[in-house]
Order: structure tokens, then C-alpha cells, then sequence
């Protein structure tokens, strides 16, 4: 107790010395410091007698195809979706937010928009999803430069938080990007998770990726990424491979699986503690409607399994 209360006196002796000069200092961060020291006081320690005994429950997004093949989100954890440019991140991160406030009209979404301006993603909202103003009220959103401390500190003081999106990890470093750097971020994103109790979905690009199905070797650093993560997507649009010359049926996903319709696919490689849908053909791909103008479809979907053998 006395190591807490000396570790967050500390660093909240830096922030008194500039109010008494009279400077401007991030409240955000001294509200976190606060609840950080105040949830670690007790010891945490609960008797197993009293600890009931559940899965991590999954919420749903909203998302009626990602609802229906995966489950939805856990109720914390790290989701990392990968995906080359122009393959439809940003209308994904869009469709997930405008998804999660009409399912869950009490919860906040924050959007932390690393690469693109703020007004591009609102744009990119008006023309795919039809909002409310209640609705877009509890969408909040800032294309700050900012790091994942930074991050988690802000969201510490957003009320009734449901889920956090990050565009995109690389943004995330300052400098050389390097393995225990980006272990440091995996890490702290699955901690502060589960401190937030909300998921974070963390985007990021594609390293040494050409052709066909994307794989999860694709993510840069996969062996961090993939260890520390509680769900690994990725996001295919066949119809913008123009080199995809597998001739393994087992490996090609087609882009006219809706006939005249083009398709694109949400692929899963993990759920941890093991896939909820489709349990005996996982992982797999969710082929969906999609165009480049109007984003992703809401359906149902098809699931094409990728389960080797």
C-alpha cells in the first residue's frame, strides 16, 4: 500500500509543480493515476470458493455478420485487425463504431485516428451509416498525435466506455520501431484492457505481403502480435489482387461469391480459448458485400472455412 501511494504521489508531485506555476497540465492523466492507485490498494486476492466459473462473456457488436460467425467482441482483450491499403480498414473501424452504439445505447465509443483526419472519418460515416445525433454523441474521436499511455489515459475518463479503436499500431511508435518496443505496446494495450474492462481493437498494416489470402506471418512482429492478442482478423478484397496466382483451391477466396456484388472478406485466425461459431471448421472467412464507395454490407454473410486438411 505504502508503494502505491509513494508511486502515484510521485507522479502527481510533477503536475502540482506546474499548477503552482501556473501552467495548463492533462487532467486526463491525474484521474488515471487516481484509479489506477485506488483499484490496486486491496490485494485482489478473492477465494476460488467465490469466483464463479464462465468463459469470457462476448458482447455483441452490432455488426449482424461479425455477430453471427464470430460472436462478437470479448468484454476485454486486444482484437488486431491487419489489412494492405484500400482493402477497407477505416469503413470496418466505421461500420464496428456506428454497429456498437446502436447496439449498445448506454456505451461510448472512442476512436483515436492516428493516420487520417478526424473530418475524413466523419465523412467516411455520413456516406456508409445513417446515424443519429444521439448516436454520433457517443462516437468521440481525435486525430491527435498521441502514445498508448496517452491513449489509455484519456479513455480513463470517458464514462460507460464500450470499445476503443486505434488507427493504426505503427503510429504508435515514435522513432525505431523494435521487437521490445512493440512488445511494450502489445502488452500495455492488453493491460490496459482489462483495466478499462472494454476491448481495444488495434489496426494495423501488412510486412512482406504480395498476393492471395493474407496470412497472419503478414502482421510485422507476428510472433508478439499473435501471442498477446485476443482475436487476429484480417481483411481480404480479391477483387483488388490482380497476382494471385495460387492454384490451390484451398487457397483463393473469390470476389463474385454474391454474383454481380463485389466481395470482400473478413478472415479470423484466433479467438482465444478457441472459436464459439463454426467450431469444427475454423479458422475461416466471412465473405460479405462490399464496395469501395459505400463500405461493408450489413449481412449475414458466408463463412468459408480455412482449416487446413
Amino acid at each position: 500500500k505504502s508503494a502505491i501511494y509513494y508511486d502515484a504521489g510521485a507522479k502527481l508531485e510533477k503536475f502540482s509543480k506546474k499548477l503552482q506555476r501556473g501552467e495548463e497540465i492533462d487532467w486526463s492523466q491525474v484521474t488515471y493515476i487516481a484509479n489506477r492507485a485506488q483499484t490496486n490498494i486491496s490485494s485482489g486476492l478473492v477465494p476460488m470458493i467465490d469466483v464463479k466459473g464462465q468463459e469470457v462473456p462476448f458482447i455483441t457488436t452490432g455488426w449482424k455478420v461479425f455477430d453471427e460467425h464470430v460472436g462478437g467482441f470479448p468484454n476485454s482483450g486486444l482484437i488486431i485487425i491487419g489489412g494492405n491499403p484500400g482493402v477497407g480498414k477505416t469503413y470496418s473501424m466505421t461500420k464496428l463504431a456506428a454497429s456498437w452504439v446502436r447496439e449498445h445505447p448506454d456505451q461510448y465509443v472512442a476512436i483515436f485516428e492516428l493516420e487520417q483526419e478526424a473530418c475524413e472519418i466523419r465523412d467516411r460515416m455520413d456516406k456508409t451509416e445513417m446515424l443519429t445525433v444521439e448516436q454520433l454523441s457517443r462516437i468521440v474521436i481525435t486525430d491527435e498525435p498521441l502514445n498508448l499511455e496517452q491513449i489509455l489515459s484519456k479513455c480513463a475518463t470517458i464514462k460507460n466506455l464500450g470499445v476503443i479503436f486505434i488507427d493504426y499500431v505503427d503510429y504508435l511508435v515514435k522513432g525505431e520501431t523494435t521487437e521490445p518496443i512493440m512488445s511494450g505496446i502489445y502488452r500495455t494495450a492488453v493491460l490496459g484492457s482489462k483495466q478499462l474492462h472494454c476491448p481495444i481493437v488495434l489496426y494495423a498494416q501488412l510486412s512482406g505481403y504480395e498476393s492471395g489470402i493474407p496470412k497472419p506471418r503478414h502482421i510485422r512482429w507476428t510472433r508478439l502480435a499473435f501471442g498477446f492478442c485476443w482475436m487476429l482478423c484480417m481483411l481480404y478484397n480479391p477483387g483488388s489482387d490482380e497476382h494471385d496466382f495460387s492454384s490451390n483451391e484451398d487457397e483463393r477466396l473469390y470476389s463474385d461469391v454474391f454474383g454481380d456484388v463485389p466481395t470482400a472478406y473478413m478472415i479470423v485466425w484466433k479467438v482465444k480459448g478457441g472459436f464459439r461459431k463454426h467450431l469444427e471448421d475454423s479458422p475461416g472467412a466471412i465473405a460479405i458485400p462490399f464496395r469501395g464507395d459505400k463500405g461493408w454490407h450489413n449481412t449475414t454473410g458466408k463463412w468459408f472455412s480455412l482449416k487446413k486438411g
